[in-house]
């Protein structure tokens, strides 16, 4: 494949990637289990696009949280043993410490097993880290997912310039917007 078939391949890909990534996290915001099926779709295009781009900890990051979206799939639908499904809430003092500590420690084993040579690979490593703590906060619905994605995306916007990947970054844009949006609407459901 020649350089320019493959950067029309990837700017389509790309364009498709932030269509379905967006359209998840403006679920998501609402709580709406349509966040996972079509969030599925965006990580896997996004997996491709991180391996082209040498960002092995973004893309490894994807391929987990395909398999994290399935485990909230199945976490938002079930009913729990007293009968009710799964609500929004609040993490405890000592849990948000546990996933700050979470956080940390996988970031250095994805620092570590990401063998990219880009100038970027420790803030790879940092929104990986986020990122993941984020999905697993989605799929406890846990209000605060939405600071570890606020945080992650506001550091993967001038990454994603730095590489060209324009439509990506403006897709970090809209994150940030939709996280805010998603602090609030998840808070609002939390206090209920």
């Amino acid at each position: 494949m020649t350089f320019l078939a493959s950067l029309t391949l990837l700017n389509w890909l790309e364009t498709v990637a932030v269509a379905t990534g967006l359209l998840s996290i403006w679920f998501n915001s609402r709580i709406n289990i349509l966040v996972y099926p079509i969030g599925m779709l965006s990580v896997l295009l996004y997996s491709y696009i991180f391996f082209e781009n040498q960002w092995y900890g973004n893309m490894l990051i994807n391929m987990a949280y395909f398999v994290i979206s399935g485990y909230g799939w199945y976490n938002w639908v079930r009913k729990k043993e007293d009968g009710n499904k799964l609500k929004v809430s609040f993490l405890k003092g000592k849990e948000q410490a546990l996933y700050i500590i979470f956080t940390l420690a996988i970031f250095v084993p994805i620092l570590l097993i990401n063998p990219s040579e880009s100038d970027l690979s420790i803030l790879d490593a940092f929104t990986s880290s986020l990122g993941l703590v984020g999905m697993i906060l989605v799929s406890q619905k846990k209000v605060e997912n939405w600071i570890y994605y606020l945080v992650a995306d506001m550091i993967l916007v001038p990454m994603c310039l730095k590489n060209g990947l324009y439509l990506t970054s403006v897709q970090y844009i809209v994150y940030c917007v939709l996280a805010v949006i998603g602090i609030r609407n998840w808070s609002k459901e939390a206090r209920k």
